[in-house]
């Protein structure tokens, strides 16, 4: 049976009486009824529990997942309701609130897992399971269509390009060469770049070995190895570009990319995962390109798409991108190949 939503037989639950955070943890607030007593003698093992209930998502995830739930907590406050025991027909509110206000359907989702999972932390009930809700985003996805909005994918000739226009005389455009290269040639995604350390990189005859110890589908840190080869042209080698980020920044351990600023001052701490995004529009933007149509995932798309274009293998794509199915990499394969045994050739047209 379908469910309904009637305006007017809403029934909003009432608004706490006592002042609640917006940015309340859901765990901390329900902590108290959800959480049975336990002896004295477990006490250690319910505190390493909790710290294992932090490792089911990734960091990154948790980051994003946080501000989800805190856009929702600051919408149910500014209409008096109380977030962590919303209805199923707030959160169906919500939901279309998000989609007239130009959300798109991948974001109206991943706030959808983040109420979610804030209710399960608290041992609550989720009003995201409800059917209600299911109904509502299918209704968006038929509504405004399910077609995914992808970035360019930057090709070898725009890497060329961009890297040419990097000036090879600060710091800053050395690392960001070695970035933009780098990504291009290990199909990294923006969260793997940022995550590499020192120790990562083994040096090889060929060129570079990179051990990825964790990337968005190996959450639980199995770890694979990346083969960069040297390239055949100094200006785009990536094994060359890093090694000249190493030698001018003096970095021996901790994160491989950092922040610089306009002095050339190095930071301590690692690159954020939307710097990447920047360094790319920044790069494409000086390089003549419109930089509105790249993000940091074009260096990955890039990769799969001209690595179809010359005929690799799928197999042989997926051995250096990590792709787990088929799935994703076939849109960038369609792409890469869309001229290529194309029926209307054979049209004499």
């Amino acid at each position: 049976m379908k469910s309904t939503l009637t305006p007017g037989k809403i029934r909003f639950p009432e608004p706490s009486t006592s002042p609640r955070p917006v940015e309340q943890d859901a765990a901390a607030s329900c902590a108290a009824e959800c959480i049975e007593p336990i002896p004295p003698e477990l006490a250690p093992l319910a505190h390493t529990a909790q710290e294992l209930l932090e490792y089911q998502l990734a960091a990154s995830t948790q980051i994003v997942y946080g501000r989800d739930w805190r856009l929702f907590c600051a919408w149910c406050a500014t209409h008096g309701l109380d977030a962590l025991h919303a209805s199923a027909s707030v959160l169906a509110l919500y939901v279309t609130d998000l989609a007239e206000r130009g959300r798109k359907l991948s974001t109206i989702r991943r706030r959808v897992a983040a109420i979610r999972a804030a209710h399960t932390k608290a041992g609550l009930a989720s009003p995201a399971d409800s059917p209600l809700v299911r109904d509502i985003l299918r209704g968006i996805s038929r509504r405004d269509g399910m077609a995914p909005k992808g970035v360019q994918a930057l090709l070898t000739s725009d890497i060329r390009r961009i890297v040419e226009a990097i000036p090879d005389d600060a710091v800053i455009g050395i690392r960001n060469r070695a970035i933009v290269l780098l990504g291009y040639a290990g199909a990294f995604r923006r969260s793997e770049l940022v995550g590499l350390d020192v120790a990562d990189l083994q040096d090889d005859a060929e060129g570079l070995i990179i051990h990825l110890r964790r990337s968005k589908t190996d959450q639980h840190g199995r770890g694979r190895l990346v083969g960069i080869p040297s390239g055949a042209h100094p200006l785009t080698c990536p094994v060359t570009a890093l090694q000249r980020w190493r030698e001018v920044s003096g970095i021996t351990d901790g994160p491989l990319f950092r922040g610089v600023s306009r002095y050339g001052v190095i930071a301590s701490s690692r690159l954020s995962d939307r710097a990447i995004a920047l360094i790319v529009k920044q790069t494409t933007a000086a390089a003549g390109l419109d930089a509105a149509h790249y993000s940091g995932h074009s260096l990955r798309a890039g990769h799969c798409t001209q690595a179809a274009r010359e005929g690799i293998a799928e197999a042989v794509i997926m051995q250096q991108t990590g792709h787990r199915t088929r799935g994703t990499l076939q849109r960038y394969i369609r792409i890469g190949t869309i001229f290529t045994g194309n029926s209307a050739t054979a049209l004499g047209l």
